[in-house]
């Protein structure tokens, strides 16, 4: 570790609230190890990993930044095991650049804009985290970055859930996503996904939404009471393959009603993609729309 520098300079796209902010602690190559420690800072961000550097953080509160809670760049290996993240005024964490950061029984809530954002060819591991009250996305990716969600919680969020861009790639297991201010997951340009034994659940929007040429595999999740619908397909270049599904009790009158659909898009799904379900799928409503 080394005594705080200035920030690296923010790629075009990536969160605005970098500025000229310092880092309360830098890691530029070796490695660190910190165990029960309390990082805040007021006046930056609070952790720079980047280069070839690891480091490693168990049971750390990091919170109170002016910029990021942690950010992680270049080819740096990051691992935050039982920590707090939470209070910045950027994402809480952020991985650039062709970064590799695994979240292990975190939580992290209350992000300036997403909670946890990839971007670039950065690869995102998070398992049993509880992620929610962020201005923007709970977890966004951008550009090729990758995720692995598994065993987490995405929720209430100011906007979406898990949200993924340009030709990032989404892998969700046993997740549970809910009470977002819009859709639970959202795809859209060419991302792809695959969700599996999620449930996706009280949202004010739809449940899962692909657009653009966005493509995604469903198996075995459970999707419930989401206001607008279950499954929301934008875009003829947009497919989703939804297989033994649950959907149950979505899209509520209370809000302003989307056109009602048609009778090739029974209730549960709207838009001008293509969407395809099997025979195994009983409770799956959804059909190919056709053009």
């Amino acid at each position: 570790a080394e005594p705080a520098q200035p920030a690296p300079r923010a790629a075009a796209g990536e969160a605005e609230a970098d500025g000229a902010c310092g880092y309360a602690l830098v890691v530029r190559r070796g490695a660190a190890e910190l165990t029960r420690c309390d990082v805040s800072a007021p006046a930056s961000g609070c952790v720079f990993v980047s280069a070839a550097a690891t480091a490693e953080l168990r049971c750390c509160e990091i919170h109170g930044a002016a910029a990021h809670g942690l950010l992680a760049s270049g080819r740096c290996r990051v691992g935050l095991r039982h920590c707090h993240v939470h209070a910045s005024g950027a994402a809480c964490v952020e991985a650039r650049g062709r970064s590799h950061v695994e979240l292990h029984v975190c939580r992290v809530h209350d992000g300036g804009r997403s909670g946890v954002f990839a971007s670039a060819v950065a690869e995102l591991r998070a398992e049993g985290c509880n992620i929610f009250g962020h201005r923007h996305a709970g977890v966004e990716l951008a550009g090729h970055a990758e995720a692995a969600l598994d065993r987490c919680r995405v929720h209430h969020g100011a906007r979406g859930g898990v949200l993924a861009l340009g030709r990032s790639a989404l892998t969700m297991t046993d997740s549970e996503v809910y009470a977002n201010a819009m859709a639970g997951v959202t795809l859209r340009g060419q991302a792809r996904g695959a969700l599996e034994r999620n449930v996706v659940r009280d949202g004010r929007a739809s449940g899962v939404y692909a657009l653009e040429s966005a493509t995604l595999e469903m198996h075995g999740n459970t999707l419930r009471a989401n206001r607008l619908c279950a499954i929301e397909v934008v875009g003829s270049d947009a497919s989703v393959d939804a297989r033994d599904n649950a959907i149950v009790g979505n899209g509520d009158d209370s809000e302003p009603p989307r056109p009602p659909p048609s009778a090739s898009r029974p209730a549960g799904a709207y838009g001008g993609g293509r969407a395809e379900t099997h025979p195994s799928a009983a409770v799956c409503t959804l059909n190919p729309s056709g053009s």
